[in-house]
């Protein structure tokens, strides 16, 4: 299962990778190899690596707030959640979250960062749906890939 994410204006991957140094726990880190090969692997992004078309991944590892501990009954306990990010030749990001990751803090994360709205795919629809827009009327520039594209890199 899968879920992109779309944001009204792209975000450059430089954008990201400034997140890492702001932000504890926050990693950025680009594909290397092959995956249907199974010879990838993940080399960090520093704020001096040369940043290229390519697919990464954020992760981001930390404890839960007290607020998650109390009330959403988190475990005390540091974990880590992936969003893959699909960068295209001008460095924009398309974002897609894989399996049960919980990427609602890495999303919220990029959001104050940019100063931009990422939506899941589901919510965006609904509100075109809401404003009457059409289909053509609501790809946007950046947009992130088709679930078909991500589910083929996995």
């Amino acid at each position: 299962m899968s879920t992109d994410y779309v944001s009204n204006k792209p975000i450059k991957l430089s954008e990201l990778v400034e997140i890492i140094s702001k932000v504890e726990g926050f990693k950025l880190e680009i594909e290397r190899g092959d995956v249907r090969k199974k010879t990838n692997y993940m080399e960090p992004i520093t704020s001096s690596s040369v940043l290229e078309e390519s697919r990464y991944r954020i992760s981001l590892t930390k404890k839960p707030s007290p607020f998650e501990i109390q009330f959403l009954k988190k475990e005390d306990k540091l974990t880590t959640n992936y969003l893959w990010v699909y960068v295209n030749e001008d460095l924009e990001c398309h974002f897609c979250r894989y399996g049960s990751n919980d990427v609602s803090s890495i999303i919220s994360l990029i959001e104050f960062h940019t100063s931009l709205k990422l939506f899941d795919e589901h919510t965006y629809f609904e509100m075109c749906d809401e404003f009457g827009l059409e289909e053509e009327d609501f790809e946007l520039e950046g947009a992130a890939p088709s679930t078909t594209k991500c589910e083929e890199l996995v």
